[in-house]
């Protein structure tokens, strides 16, 4: 069919709206590079990259308690971290000692998130952003990060018609205690009210960090969080299961 417009401005405006609408298509190609970057990350494990942990079965859900928030105790941790549904706003902290496993926790979570999100083509976005050695002048500006994806990504500046309006971001960020740490609470205030921190977003911190920064009444920071996970250490019982589960994948593989 062929459509006729009286004017040209008409056209500019239709294909404009057009082009608009193309923005979750641009950012679920920025959601693939990332997945595949994070999945590349070595781990300790035989030089298992973190793709391998997951995909080959290697991978065991921490215990955790809930600190705070209404979310129940007896959902498995994929379930109350997931925000999937447009009508999930949550704000989660992961938080634990150095080592327990937060960051793998929030890759494989993001990974979850993304393969959702690109099978099923959703404009609710999920983006891994890590703030180790990003500097204490980052703004944590979406339109700014979108930027910078283009960039690191698809090595192409941002797309002319890009509309933030036209996706619904989630962020899943890593290392928030190596970021803020040397921050004051006035830079904690002031990230408090960022855009990216008004997201829904899931990030991890280390325990000592949130017991003494973020667990305070004078942190504009922690109002933000709806609810505050901590990851506890395995039993012996647990562990064994666990080595037990790797040496049978791995002779299987072998």
């Amino acid at each position: 069919f062929i459509t006729y417009y009286d004017e040209s401005s008409e056209l500019m405006e239709k294909l404009n709206h057009r082009l608009k609408r193309l923005s979750a298509f641009i950012c679920h190609k920025i959601v693939e590079q990332q997945a595949n970057e994070v999945k590349s990350i070595k781990t300790t494990t035989f030089a298992l990259s973190l793709g391998d942990v997951i995909r080959k079965g290697y991978y065991i859900e921490p215990n955790y308690k809930i600190l705070s928030g209404d979310m129940s105790q007896d959902q498995s941790l994929s379930d109350v971290c997931d925000l999937y549904s447009d009508d999930v706003d949550n704000r989660i902290m992961i938080r634990g000692d150095p080592g327990i496993g937060k960051s793998t926790l929030l890759i494989k979570l993001f990974l979850d998130h993304a393969d959702y999100c690109l099978k099923q083509k959703r404009n609710r976005i999920p983006f891994y952003l890590s703030l180790r050695g990003l500097g204490g002048q980052y703004q944590f500006n979406i339109n700014q990060y979108i930027t910078n994806c283009f960039r690191d990504y698809l090595k192409k500046q941002i797309y002319p018609c890009f509309c933030e309006d036209e996706i619904y971001p989630v962020f899943y960020i890593d290392g928030f205690d190596e970021f803020v740490e040397p921050a004051s609470q006035v830079d904690l205030s002031h990230i408090a009210k960022s855009e990216i921190f008004s997201s829904p977003f899931i990030a991890t911190s280390r325990k000592r960090f949130a017991e003494e920064k973020l667990d305070s009444d004078s942190s504009t920071f922690a109002s933000r969080i709806r609810i505050l996970i901590e990851l506890e250490e395995w039993e012996i019982t647990r562990s064994w299961d666990y080595i037990e589960k790797f040496c049978k994948l791995h002779n299987n593989e072998g």
